[in-house]
């Protein structure tokens, strides 16, 4: 009894306390466990067991495991991620207790129109089921965590995205292993958009991997290993990608009013990533790097600033890239970068507006792409978004893009 007592006490003052201050435990409920020892409350032993206890249940296990992807999955970016307050699955006890379920649904509705530049003007519209994703997290154990999600998009086939096994080690030693198909700590791709910022569609890449991390309240660095799709001439099939990712983050309130985040991160082969892989039409001479910066930065709750810069460190060579994607002769070194500014108008309301580009993609991406982008959260569940999109290509052509989306979240 006593001991259900203590554990009352510390629900009620202990929660509060680790809220503000992570996982370790708080000088205020170091006190209250060390007044029920002296009182005779609590033995030494018990004291020492409640410790534990209240670690292990704040502690987030694995979080490298369920670690925000901007993929819009992300794809889920970080609109839709606060969409996704994830319920716990309650069905009396047992496994289902340590299960989180949630996922998230997009509508869109587009319109294009399309200026090829020699006179010919084509437009089209359409309504899609843009995304549908379930995900199940699960802490099978202390210091484990698991996600798993399954995702539908428009044109393509149901499929396994993320299925990631998390390891994390105590307060003292904050390292951490994931392992399994994953999206690289290759860019960060954030964005406040319903389409995806040009970043992400030339360097996302989804592989089945292992990845190694050490974290605290200032900085997440981590390095893994993959085996790549896309293969040198003469060389074999083995684990020789690499990628490698350091993130800075300034403590909370260490500036009232100011939130900053930056970030590098670098990769063996670009070609590699969701975008390029399809392109490549032969083994390449070579391997083609490629290296990321972001920075975002929060001004109150009513501004945010973000950029990013991604690109190849060298060049493709001739006839290794399709020539349907990349027509001009001659080798491309594909980057692209966006920069985004967004002001909470209201608050349910966002209003942002967009400036990226690119430059030896060829046709797959715009060269220059600006917009605007109005936001509404109804409710912690539902949000509406509409966005304008002008692309300028290196054909010459011109597109416009109109897109409303509701994207539901639980």
């Amino acid at each position: 009894m006593k001991k259900l007592f203590a554990a009352a006490l510390l629900g009620g003052v202990g929660s509060l306390a680790l809220a503000s201050q992570g996982w370790a435990l708080a000088p205020e409920t170091e006190l209250l466990l060390e007044l029920l020892r002296t009182k005779g409350i609590l033995s030494a032993d018990e004291v020492e067991g409640l410790k534990h206890e209240v670690a292990a249940a704040s502690q987030p296990a694995g979080e490298a495991a369920s670690r925000e992807h901007y993929h819009s999955v992300q794809s889920i970016d970080s609109r839709l991620r606060r969409l996704e307050s994830a319920k716990e699955v309650e069905a009396g006890g047992g496994w289902a207790e340590k299960v989180q379920l949630s996922g998230v649904v997009e509508i869109e509705s587009t319109a294009e129109r399309l200026d090829d530049g020699a006179g010919r003007v084509e437009s089209s519209s359409d309504l899609v089921l843009a995304t549908a994703q379930v995900n199940l997290e699960a802490r099978p154990a202390e210091n484990v965590t698991s996600r798993l999600v399954i995702l539908y998009e428009d044109g393509e086939d149901l499929a396994v995205d993320e299925a990631v096994v998390g390891f994390s080690g105590p307060e003292s030693m904050p390292l951490y292993l994931n392992l399994g198909k994953m999206y690289l700590p290759f860019g960060r791709f954030e964005s406040h958009f319903v389409s995806d910022p040009l970043t992400l569609e030339l360097g996302e890449t989804g592989e089945v991997a292992v990845v190694a991390g050490w974290s605290n309240s200032l900085f997440d660095l981590s390095l893994g290993a993959f085996n790549g799709d896309v293969e040198e001439a003469g060389e074999e099939d083995h684990i020789d990608g690499f990628v490698a990712s350091g993130v800075f983050s300034l403590p909370a309130d260490t500036i009232p009013g100011f939130g900053f985040e930056a970030g590098v991160s670098y990769i063996t082969s670009l070609a590699d990533s969701d975008g390029l892989e399809g392109e490549v039409v032969s083994n390449l001479t070579e391997r083609v790097g490629g290296a990321s910066v972001f920075a975002h930065a929060t001004f109150g709750e009513s501004f945010t600033l973000g950029a990013e810069y991604l690109g190849a460190f060298s060049s493709f060579g001739p006839g290794e890239l399709a020539v349907e994607t990349f027509p001009q002769p001659g080798r491309y070194s594909p980057r692209a970068w966006n920069l985004e500014a967004a002001w909470a108008l209201l608050p349910a309301w966002e209003l942002a507006v967009r400036y990226a580009g690119s430059h030896g993609a060829g046709l797959l991406l715009p060269e220059r792409q600006y917009g605007v982008a109005l936001l509404w959260a109804m409710g912690d569940t539902v949000s509406w978004g509409v966005e304008y999109l002008h692309g300028d290509w290196e054909d010459d052509s011109r597109s416009d893009g109109l897109t409303l989306q509701m994207a539901l979240g639980f």
